[in-house]
C-alpha cells in the first residue's frame, strides 16, 4: 500500500533519496512491513519530543501558569504539533515530514549548543545535519542556508572580537 507502483527499477521518481535508506535499513532490522508501519509513528512522538526540547532549550526562562499546572514553551510547542490531526496523519505514514521535522528540530537544537560552546565537531555535524536534510527535502536548503550564515556571523564577530547576539 505504500509503493508507488513503479514499473521497473531504476525507475526516475519523486522519493527523496534519505528516506528509501532509513526505510530500508529499519527493514533489514526487522520485516518491511513492521517497519512501514511501525516506525513513521515513532517518529511522530520523536518529533513531538524534539519540539518540546527546542522550546525549553531555546527559552528556559519562560513559564506560564495555566489552571494551576506551569507551562514552558517546550509544553506549548509540544502541543502544538501533538494536537495537530494533520500532522499526525502526514507524519505516521512512511513519508518524509516526519524525518524532515526530526533534522530541523535536531538541527535547531544542535545550532543553539554551537552558539554558546563552539567546535569543530558540532560545526561538522551541523554541515552533516544539514547534508542529510538536503538529501530528505529539497526544501531543506534554507535550513543549510541558515546555517551557513549563522557560521559566517560567528566567523566575523569572533574575528573582530565581537560578541555576537543570542
Amino acid at each position: 500500500t505504500f509503493h508507488q507502483g513503479l514499473p521497473e527499477l531504476p525507475y526516475p521518481s519523486i522519493v527523496y533519496p534519505l528516506w528509501p535508506l532509513v526505510g530500508g535499513f529499519f527493514a533489514w532490522l526487522f520485516n518491511i512491513t513492521t517497519a512501514a508501519y511501525v516506525i513513521p509513528p515513532l517518529f511522530y512522538f520523536l518529533v513531538v519530543y524534539l519540539a518540546y526540547r527546542v522550546g525549553k532549550v531555546f527559552f528556559p526562562d519562560i513559564e506560564v501558569l495555566l489552571g494551576g499546572v506551569r507551562w514552558n514553551p517546550g509544553h506549548m510547542l509540544a502541543a502544538l504539533f501533538a494536537i495537530n490531526r494533520l500532522f499526525f496523519y502526514a507524519t505516521s505514514r512512511p513519508y518524509t515530514e516526519s524525518l524532515a521535522y526530526i533534522l530541523v528540530l535536531t538541527t535547531m537544537l544542535l545550532a543553539h549548543k554551537f552558539l554558546h560552546e563552539p567546535s569543530s565537531l558540532r560545526g561538522g555535524a551541523l554541515g552533516l545535519l544539514c547534508a542529510l536534510a538536503l538529501l530528505c527535502r529539497t526544501q531543506m536548503i534554507l535550513v543549510c542556508l541558515t546555517v551557513i550564515a549563522i557560521s559566517a556571523l560567528m566567523i566575523l564577530c569572533a574575528k573582530e572580537r565581537k560578541p555576537y547576539f543570542i
